[in-house]
């Protein structure tokens, strides 16, 4: 056995690396100056970076993070959230809890961003079935009033001691 390399589907291996970097990014931030964070989706003048979603296995629910930039010189909103991997896309403001609508959008003002952090608002993704867990990617569909629609790509991480 020794000598022999662990090879992993290239479905997991990019599975792993992503939320092994999204993780690092989430929790020690970007040390790279003025470096810009990666981009995980754009739509329009709206692009989101450094998403995840945090597993806790007792829970039902799935806090997601990401940061929101808005690029463009208009205020846009995030006036939509689904996921085909669970059920409901909350909005949690203030401690609040809400469906993501136009009723209740989250603003992001023009050349501005928007994080949604564990320390404050995020967005909780109710009923993930099958239970996901460390290492498993799901997609996220967001939408804007003005960008419109895109589909990000969200790590799942378990915090570690």
């Amino acid at each position: 056995m020794e000598g022999q390399k662990l090879r992993l589907p290239a479905r997991s291996a990019l599975a792993l690396a992503t939320a092994a970097l999204a993780l690092s990014l989430a929790t020690v931030g970007l040390s790279c100056g003025d470096s810009e964070p990666p981009v995980a989706a754009r739509a329009g003048e709206v692009v989101i970076s450094q998403p995840y979603a945090l597993n806790a296995p007792l829970a039902d629910s799935l806090p997601v993070y990401l940061t929101v930039i808005n690029q463009g010189d208009k205020t846009d909103a995030l006036v939509g959230a689904s996921s085909p991997a669970g059920g409901d896309v909350l909005l949690v403001l203030g401690g609040e809890r809400s469906p993501v609508s136009p009723d209740v959008p989250l603003a992001v003002p023009a050349g501005e961003e928007v994080k949604l952090t564990p320390e404050g608002d995020h967005l909780l993704l109710l009923d993930a079935l099958p239970r996901l867990s460390d290492g498993d990617v799901f997609s996220l569909e967001l939408t804007f009033a003005i960008a419109g629609s895109m589909e990000v790509p969200v790590p799942v991480v378990t915090p570690r001691d």
